[in-house]
């Protein structure tokens, strides 16, 4: 029997280890990826990469409503991120509000579609 996963892939570090652990516990993989109009693309075109290295079926989910729902500094060109310590209150603007719950819905109607464990 085929063991299939679902994961969510920024193409930051941790995602790209859970990627790799994934594979060698006997999982075939299906990576989505989300663009949401995140001002760092790096991690997205590294999880592209990365995806195509590895022969992998990648899906790029775009979800622009994330930008219009929950303005953030990291979607926004008219805000700048701010710099300084992550707890102080200016870096709030950093934060997409709920984000990953949007992510973590849309990855399990792709595993269900899948029929993923």
């Amino acid at each position: 029997m085929v063991k299939k996963a679902v994961l969510i892939l920024s193409g930051g570090m941790d995602s790209v280890t859970l990627l790799y652990h994934i594979i060698a516990e006997g999982y075939t993989v299906f990576p989505i990826s989300f663009d949401y109009g995140q001002k760092h693309r790096k991690e997205l075109e590294c999880a592209k990469q990365i995806c195509k290295d590895l022969q992998l079926v990648h899906k790029v989910v775009s979800i622009p409503a994330l930008n219009d729902l929950a303005p953030s500094s990291q979607t926004r060109k008219d805000i700048e991120v701010p710099e300084g310590k992550y707890d102080d209150d200016n870096m709030k603007q950093t934060v997409v509000p709920n984000r990953n719950m949007v992510m973590l819905s849309l990855a399990a109607s792709y595993a269900i579609s899948i029929n993923a464990g």
